[in-house]
């Protein structure tokens, strides 16, 4: 996926920022995919931004609770966010793509996965599973009348799960100082979304 973005838009590889970088699960596919780029990771998790750092011959920095404080050193060509917007409301999605487009260098490209109708189809059908009890009751009735909806996990503050579906990405990249270049369906594991921004212009 990340190869055919790079080809089709022309975005240069030398630096790539792998933001909620966890412990590596799609940090050693980067290394591997771009061998002789100079790669960085950012985690809310200490131990996993140093442990990508470390592992993958990379940099590293951490997160912040509060994207507003966020402090991203240095300038982007990709930045790669996996399951990250997924467990973000609105306006702390707009505060994130917001820095983060502000980190682009020219013709860079922020490239996340986000939940749309796949996700939103595999909830309605399978209730059991993933909407016990009709908790995200809510969360799936306003995607089904607005196109964006979030709602918390029971046991997490300000981190819960979304539903956004196109019209709506290009609201938030509106929002974030950014344009919405494309919208790949089912494009990361064959469930979610995948959508490219760039810097506006």
């Amino acid at each position: 996926l990340l190869d055919s973005v790079v080809e089709k838009y022309q975005v240069k590889t030398d630096d790539i920022l792998d933001f909620g970088c966890g412990h590596g699960r799609v940090a050693r596919h980067l290394r591997l995919a771009f061998p002789h780029s100079r790669l960085s990771f950012s985690d809310i998790d200490d131990s996993g931004w140093q442990f990508c750092a470390s592992e993958f011959n990379g940099m590293g920095f951490p997160s912040a609770p509060e994207f507003s404080e966020l402090k991203i050193p240095g300038k982007y060509d990709l930045i790669w966010l996996g399951s990250v917007f997924t467990h973000l409301d609105w306006d702390r999605s707009v505060q994130l793509l917001t820095q983060l487009a502000s980190s682009l260098k020219p013709q860079g490209v922020v490239v996340a996965t986000v939940r749309g109708k796949a996700c939103y189809e595999t909830m309605v059908n399978n209730p059991g599973r993933f909407n016990i009890g009709g908790y995200y009751d809510q969360l799936l009735n306003e995607y089904k009348k607005s196109g964006f909806g979030y709602m918390d996990y029971k046991d997490f503050k300000d981190w819960g799960q979304h539903l956004i579906n196109p019209a709506n990405l290009s609201k938030l990249a509106k929002d974030s100082n950014s344009q919405l270049l494309e919208v790949v369906e089912q494009g990361w594991a064959n469930i979610h979304d995948v959508a490219v921004f760039s810097a506006s212009e």
